[in-house]
């Protein structure tokens, strides 16, 4: 039963993962900028969510109305500093460090340092053939579902997402098409930044917050993008799948830091045969 339990682990981390990495790789798709304030929005959206909560707001309105804040946020980022960066992959990605560099400062000085958490309406776990999963896990796991097959819908039904298909596939086309990058960037941004909000909101019963929550998951989204092919939807759900499986057998059975570790040793090896990762365009 022990292989079962790192199986169910490995599938409800690895939809985390995905729900965290589809904004970074949906950004770097269509505006070939890495995004690298993906974990301070991840951190807003957590600590919004608790600020709400401490507010009286129930949770799963506080989840949504911190995103939708986050999303306005990363929105308003891209608008006013990351735009002068547009396909300028090294001065862009030092752009944004140095600005998730500042956001973290500032939150550090605003958010309290002791540790925080959030009341789940969903407690307890549930256990079928000695297998035990908590509920609010469970309920993790079926948001990002939900989520990423709603990112795939408005990708591939709506204007807005046609749009972004047509300046990821080639943009000078794209703009004899009348499609104004300009006007598309923002909503890219709003989309990526309220998936990772969501992502720490759902997160944040099962974890304390504090200031540096997002460092992780940014570290483990890059992994999961480079992993799947910088820009692949599709290769971004296996890549997170095969990390969250890998993170869960390496935690069972060695360590934490060891998990980490292999994470990085796959990526490495698969790199190694497919330099653009598993569903990168050669």
């Amino acid at each position: 039963m022990t292989f079962v339990q790192v199986l169910v682990n490995g599938v409800v981390l690895g939809a985390f993962f995905a729900l965290m990495a589809v904004g970074l790789t949906l950004i770097f798709g269509v505006l070939r900028v890495i995004n690298f304030t993906h974990g301070v929005m991840f951190m807003l959206g957590a600590y919004g969510t608790w600020y709400a909560t401490e507010q009286g707001v129930p949770y799963l309105v506080a989840v949504l109305v911190s995103a939708l804040a986050v999303a306005a946020f990363s929105a308003l980022v891209e608008l006013l500093v990351l735009r002068r960066f547009r396909g300028m992959l090294i001065e862009g990605a030092v752009v944004a460090i140095a600005l998730a560099v500042l956001i973290q400062n500032l939150a550090n000085e605003v958010i309290p340092l002791s540790p925080k958490s959030v009341d789940t309406p969903f407690p307890g776990t549930v256990s079928m053939h000695g297998v035990v999963l908590g509920w609010h896990r469970i309920f993790l796991f079926g948001m990002a579902c939900v989520l990423i097959f709603g990112l795939a819908l408005f990708v591939r039904r709506s204007r807005t997402g046609r749009a972004m298909r047509a300046l990821q596939q080639n943009p000078y086309a794209a703009e004899l098409q009348g499609i104004r990058a300009d006007f598309v960037a923002p909503a890219v941004f709003a989309i990526g930044g309220g998936l990772a909000a969501l992502a720490g909101g759902l997160i944040a019963p099962v974890q304390q917050l504090l200031p540096g929550i997002g460092d992780a998951p940014l570290l483990a989204s890059f992994v999961v993008v480079v992993l799947g092919g910088l820009g692949s939807i599709g290769g971004t759900l296996v890549a997170a799948m095969m990390i969250g499986l890998t993170q869960s057998a390496a935690t069972t059975y060695w360590t934490g830091p060891a998990a980490v570790a292999l994470s990085f040793l796959l990526a490495i090896a698969v790199l190694v045969v497919r330099p653009k990762g598993l569903f990168g365009n050669e």
